[in-house]
C-alpha cells in the first residue's frame, strides 16, 4: 500500500519536538538585565542571562561570572527522552502499517510531559516585573524559550494526528472488499478460476 506524507508526518513532528528540546536545554532561555538607578544617576545594567545550567551575568564591556542555576536542564533532557521513546512508537506504527493505541499514548503522554516542563521553566525564569526608583529589571526570552514553544506545538501536533487513525486500524488487506477487489486471487495466494459470463446450462 503507497504510503503518503501524512503516514510519516508524525515522524517528523516528533523527531523536531525532541531535537527542539534538547537544543534548547543548551542555549540561553532568558535574559535580565538590572538597570541600576536612573537618568543620570544610572550606574549601569547588570546582564544575567540564564540556560538550562548555569546563569552568566556582569557588566557591559567587563568580563563576568557564572553560577549554577535552577536544573531546567535535567527536566528538559528527561522530556526529550520521552519524546524520543514516542518516536520509536510512532516509527513502528508506520513501519507495521497499524495504528497503535501505545503510539499516541506515549505521544500524547510525552506531549503534556513536554507542556508541563515549558510552563515550570517559564515561571522560574521570568520574574514579576520590579521597577523600585532605584533598581529595575527587565526580562526577555531568548532562542532557548522559543525552540520549546515551537517542540510543545510540535508535539501537540504529533499527538492530535495520532488520534485521527483508529487503533487498531490494519493495512488495506485486512479489510475483505479492499483484499478482493480488483483480482481473482485472495490474500491467501489460492488462485480462483473465473469462468465467463454466460448460460449456466451451456457449460
Amino acid at each position: 500500500m503507497p504510503r503518503s506524507f501524512r503516514d510519516f508526518l508524525p515522524i517528523v513532528l516528533v523527531t523536531l519536538a525532541a531535537a527542539a528540546t534538547l537544543a534548547a536545554g543548551f542555549l540561553p532561555l532568558f535574559s535580565t538585565e538590572q538597570v541600576l538607578g536612573r537618568g543620570d544617576d544610572s550606574r549601569g545594567v547588570l546582564r544575567y542571562t540564564q540556560s538550562g545550567w548555569s546563569t552568566v551575568f556582569g557588566l557591559p564591556g567587563e568580563d563576568g561570572g557564572s553560577q549554577p542555576s535552577e536544573p531546567l536542564g535535567v527536566a528538559l533532557l528527561i522530556a526529550a527522552v520521552v519524546l524520543l521513546v514516542a518516536l520509536v512508537f510512532v516509527i513502528r506504527q508506520v513501519v507495521t502499517g497499524r495504528a497503535s493505541a501505545a503510539a499516541r499514548g506515549v505521544t500524547l503522554g510525552g506531549a503534556a510531559f513536554l507542556a508541563g516542563v515549558v510552563l515550570a521553566t517559564a515561571m522560574a525564569g521570568i520574574p514579576a516585573p520590579v521597577d523600585t526608583g532605584r533598581v529595575r529589571f527587565e526580562t526577555s526570552l531568548e532562542a532557548g524559550m522559543w525552540l520549546l514553544f515551537l517542540a510543545v506545538v510540535a508535539a501537540a501536533a504529533a499527538a492530535v494526528l495520532g488520534y485521527l487513525t483508529p487503533a487498531g486500524a490494519g493495512p488495506a488487506w485486512s479489510d475483505p472488499g479492499t483484499a478482493y477487489a480488483d483480482t481473482p486471487t485472495p490474500p491467501s495466494g489460492i488462485a480462483i478460476t473465473v469462468l465467463p459470463p454466460g448460460d449456466p446450462a451451456a457449460r
